[in-house]
């Protein structure tokens, strides 16, 4: 278990390759390796839809529908790619070039091949009609392609088309967001091995008993050109190596990091802490997003890492510092350990605070 915030900061910090769709105008704009996937009513099997930014003229949709074994009536994992280019000078999407992975066998696959040439049409187009997006919208339109009159929930800190969900005409979520993530490297598989994320939140790996003598200490981290922040922990927990990181075994982690926002916006940060990395999903359905007058922003989502199949909550805290700095409180617990420890772990993040 490890923090991710460096990760983060580096992500935060770097400006290149950030566009938006052809034609369209975003308040936060794609960054490259940018992801997301939806969770498709459209297909008889459960189908999940994902499109990932690679740069302004190269996208890739990729469709899977994970493997049933149900004895009765078993079916293998469909799965199929698209890679595209893209006028990125075109008012509208214009294709320049497209490969296919796996080449079409049957009439099934070239059916999901049609349906994502639909797809990317029709999602583009209609993102082009919002105009610039600043804050969650709903629009009502007809789509034939989700059965006619739909509503259309729109999002800024949802990646590429900015939709987090399709409602039909029966109230029924005909697509919906699942995760959205940020591959860290050229070599992150995270977008291409995705198969969904397990409807109960299980971890029989992770445990912890806290000891109630342990004696309780309060931590404080200085900047004079940005402030202090402060929170408690016991003695159980143990500091690395004079580094802003804590760790409770091999159960929980705190780590905090103090930036200076400069140019980037408040939505931005926002943006890049909802994302996922390295195989670790944040399950979007669950996730928690509250602000505060003093402009604190809190985020809470369960993330689903595919590797080590395990669930942990992550709670993150986004206070604004003297001099136009920002400090972020990245805690970390696997759900084997918070969910019979709610108390405790829930006093750790609630003694979290900032002074200026």
């Amino acid at each position: 278990m490890k923090s991710k915030l460096s990760l983060i900061l580096a992500a935060l910090l770097s400006t290149a390759g950030a566009f938006a769709l052809p034609g369209t105008k975003q308040s936060v704009p794609d960054s490259s390796g940018q992801f997301v996937y939806y969770k498709d009513a459209s297909f008889a099997r459960e189908s999940y839809l994902g499109v990932i930014y690679y740069d302004e003229s190269t996208y890739a949709f990729r469709y899977v529908a994970p493997q049933i074994n149900d004895k009765k009536n078993p079916k293998p994992k469909l799965e199929m790619q698209v890679f595209l280019t893209v006028n990125p000078e075109s008012d509208k999407l214009d294709f320049t070039g497209e490969r296919v992975e796996p080449f079409p066998r049957s009439q099934e696959e070239t059916d999901i091949i049609n349906y994502i040439h639909d797809f990317a049409y029709e999602m583009t187009s209609r993102r082009q009609k919002v105009g610039l997006l600043e804050e969650k919208k709903t629009v009502n339109q007809d789509y034939e392609q989700f059965g006619g009159f739909v509503k259309i929930e729109y999002d800024p800190m949802i990646p590429v088309f900015n939709v987090s969900k399709i409602i039909d005409a029966g109230g029924k979520e005909a697509l919906s967001i699942v995760t959205a993530g940020q591959l860290i490297s050229s070599s992150d598989t995270s977008f291409q091995t995705f198969e969904g994320i397990p409807d109960k939140i299980t971890d029989k790996a992770h445990s912890f008993k806290p000891n109630k003598k342990a004696k309780k200490n309060k931590i404080t981290i200085d900047d004079e050109n940005a402030g202090s922040q402060e929170f408690t922990l016991d003695s159980q927990w143990e500091q690395k190596n004079g580094m802003n990181l804590w760790t409770l075994g091999s159960v929980a982690t705190i780590s905090t990091v103090t930036i200076n926002a400069g140019d980037i916006s408040k939505a931005k940060i926002l943006r890049t802490i909802l994302l996922g990395r390295d195989h670790s999903y944040p399950d979007w359905a669950s996730l928690k997003i509250d602000s505060s007058k003093d402009g604190t922003i809190s985020v809470s989502p369960v993330y689903y890492n595919a590797d080590s199949n395990s669930f942990l909550y992550n709670f993150k805290v986004i206070k604004e510092l003297k001099g136009g700095s920002n400090s972020i409180f990245d805690f970390s617990v696997f759900a084997g350990a918070y969910t019979p420890n709610k108390k405790y772990f829930n006093e750790i993040l609630n003694s979290y605070k900032t002074v200026k």
